[in-house]
């Protein structure tokens, strides 16, 4: 496409993937699509609140209990990656209650 060998396209269109990768692609989208729902919703309504607010005070108020919902629920996600990709068998407390 007009492009020496040494050069690299910035870009690279959908059609230019393999049918494989064309249907990997699509699947990545449908689900980031469910996955990320809730959260943009969430952002919305965040938002909304915020706006709500009677003054700054009260803005603030709004943005630190946000964050704060929002770092206890990384944590969790991190804590319960942490559970799920470790073994199931003879680690932590599930090795201890079979003694």
């Amino acid at each position: 496409r007009g492009l020496t060998e040494e050069e690299l396209p910035s870009a690279i269109g959908f059609d230019d993937l393999s049918p494989a990768l064309q249907v990997e692609v699509q699947e990545l989208q449908k689900r980031m699509a469910i996955e990320l729902r809730p959260l943009v919703l969430e952002s919305t309504l965040t938002m909304q609140k915020v706006l709500e607010a009677e003054n700054h005070t009260e803005r603030l108020q709004l943005v630190r209990h946000f964050v704060e919902a929002e770092t206890r629920r990384l944590t969790t996600k991190k804590t319960l990656r942490g559970v799920f990709s470790g073994s199931s068998m003879g680690t932590g407390e599930g090795s201890d209650q079979s003694e």
